[in-house]
């Protein structure tokens, strides 16, 4: 195929499907088992190879530099190869996405793959958590000796047992990320009427019924954001990132003072059971966003980050990039976190109706919960291809709006 000539739907169909299969192959699903990274190699050269062939790609994206950043700096400071390759899996991913002329199309494909992907596992799941509830359970056994369904610590709910199905991601948490996500991102930008609709519902009710707690969070914020949107200066909500960091700062204050104030329930940290943890989770996940600023915060090594252990490793997206490669990941995270967020508030000003603003409240809700409380699956490879794609999602329907207010204020 000549380069000068328009690259055929079918190409960038194929293109999308590699992306989804890389993604689905990463380290925290469960798709390909002990040997997904086999699978995952002919993928990552076949994109590769699409790179090396349409030259056409454009690097003016601000998540392409963080990545970039990364590379560097496991690749000439820490000198970790397994990293070095990750971080340029990563790379390969986001150059794809970016590639010109169809980066459109590119992006519409592979969030409706996706979904598609995610709708089949949500229906697999729903039948599995009905079995295990109301039959005994031995369709939920076979596809769980299977390996096929994940499931992690049970859970007591209205004196159901449950084994907290959670799909293909590798726990509850991930939840946001793989599952609710993708599925918001193509409900605003890519509404297809009742097809999409009932792709989000089917999602919806799985990701409740999976019981994770980051879940939980992220829905029970949503009617206030809404409201605050109605109610409050959209002027007020471009102070959120500074305020976190603020407050987290603050916070960090009082955890070197008395590092043990969040650490209540410690006997019960892997143990959590009934609907009543919820809260204790929640609580606990602060203290380990505090446990992560605190390691960055003493750390003397500010342009190369710390040695990551089991537990600072995992906070938000600001952090856990601070973490890894010091002053340089946190500025450039918190530059994508400033940047994205106001791009969600330029949508808020230009939606019209109350369903637009209810739908932005929901992705808002998530962006949030990525950046300041909890960013799993959002710092590896496959956060970083959603962080291209909200950019570049959110900065086209800005200047579409725009472009319409422009034509309807001609036409006046």
């Amino acid at each position: 195929m000549p380069r000068s000539l328009e690259v055929s739907l079918n190409y960038i169909k194929t293109l999308s499907i590699l992306l989804v299969m890389a993604v689905l192959f990463g380290g925290n699903t469960n798709i390909g088992g002990e040997y997904k990274y086999f699978l995952l190699a002919p993928v990552v050269l076949a994109l590769f190879c699409h790179l090396l062939y349409y030259s056409k790609i454009k690097l003016n994206n601000y998540s392409i530099y963080l990545i970039l950043s990364l590379t560097l700096c496991f690749a000439i400071i820490q000198l970790e190869f397994m990293k070095i390759l990750a971080w340029m899996t990563a790379i390969i991913l986001c150059m794809c996405m970016q590639s010109a002329k169809i980066q459109n199309e590119l992006i519409y494909y592979f969030v409706k793959y996706l979904n598609r992907f995610n709708v089949v596992f949500s229906l697999i799941c729903i039948v599995l958590i009905l079995d295990l509830y109301f039959f005994e359970g031995w369709l939920y056994n076979f596809m769980h000796t299977l390996n096929i369904i994940k499931s992690d610590i049970g859970v007591s709910f209205w004196n159901f047992p449950s084994g907290r199905i959670v799909g293909y991601v590798g726990q509850a948490s991930l939840v946001p990320a793989f599952i609710i996500l993708p599925s918001i991102i193509q409900l605003i930008f890519f509404d297809e009427g009742a097809k999409t609709k009932f792709s989000y519902i089917v999602n919806l009710i799985f990701c409740i019924l999976s019981f994770g707690g980051s879940t939980v969070v992220l829905y029970l914020l949503v009617p206030f954001i809404f409201i605050s949107f109605k109610i409050f200066s959209i002027k007020i909500f471009k102070l959120i990132p500074f305020i976190t960091q603020l407050v987290f700062g603050l916070g960090l204050y009082h955890f070197l003072r008395a590092p043990d104030f969040l650490w209540k329930y410690d006997q019960s940290f892997f143990q959590i059971r009934s609907l009543d943890d919820r809260f204790s989770s929640g609580v606990k996940r602060v203290y380990v966003i505090l446990e992560q600023f605190k390691e960055i915060f003493l750390s003397t090594n500010i342009f190369t980050g710390v040695n990551v252990n089991d537990t600072a490793h995992f906070g938000n997206i600001i952090f856990t990039n601070a973490y890894r490669i010091g002053i340089i990941g946190y500025v450039l995270a918190f530059y994508v976190f400033v940047k994205l967020n106001n791009n969600i508030l330029n949508l808020v000003k230009t939606s019209k109706t109350h369903s637009d603003i209810l739908k932005i409240s929901v992705f808002y809700s998530c962006v949030l919960q990525f950046f300041i409380y909890n960013d799993f699956g959002m710092s590896n490879y496959y956060g970083f291809v959603m962080i291209l794609i909200l950019n570049f999602l959110t900065e086209k329907m800005i200047k579409s709006h725009s472009k319409t207010n422009n034509n309807e204020n001609l036409s006046l």
